[in-house]
């Protein structure tokens, strides 16, 4: 397994992987984290429990890419309609996803529609755990609305 942390991650992966490192939202916090980077890759390979990690240095993820030897890059960008390709944007925020952008992407073959679908049902579709953990979340909500407002009567 190979995980390649971009500098502002979308809320879509911490979703998806579970990954919570806030600071990698900020570019100027790059360069402290690249000179911590022994320890700090150290960590992220126990915590995270993949075999590497990489950086993303816009100027060298091409060159990461090409070393890990990718063939093609599926982007995520999001679409209400592939055919009319509307650009999804979020309902919350007013924000549009767009694709990652870096120095020499124009060198891969990439893809823009394959992963906006699967993304997107991974937050309809819930594992049995996830029904679980929704589903006790509701009851001790339940309860514990149903005690204050037994009490304020």
């Amino acid at each position: 397994q190979r995980a390649i942390f971009r500098i502002q991650p979308e809320s879509w992966f911490k979703d998806v992987y579970q990954v919570d490192e806030v600071h990698f939202n900020d570019p100027n916090t790059i360069n402290e984290t690249l000179r911590n980077l022994g320890a700090r890759q150290l960590l992220l390979l126990d915590v995270y429990q993949v075999d590497e990690v990489h950086f993303n240095d816009p100027n060298t993820i091409n060159e990461t890419l090409r070393n890990l030897g990718a063939r093609q890059l599926l982007l995520l960008v999001g679409y209400f309609d592939l055919n009319n390709a509307k650009r999804a944007e979020n309902t919350d925020s007013g924000s549009v996803l767009e694709p990652a952008d870096f120095k020499g992407k124009s060198e891969f073959p990439f893809d823009t529609e394959m992963l906006y679908p699967i993304m997107g049902n991974l937050r309809v579709f819930k594992t049995d755990k996830e029904l679980e953990v929704m589903r006790y979340s509701c009851k001790v909500i339940f309860i514990s609305e149903f005690y204050i407002y037994s009490s304020s009567a």
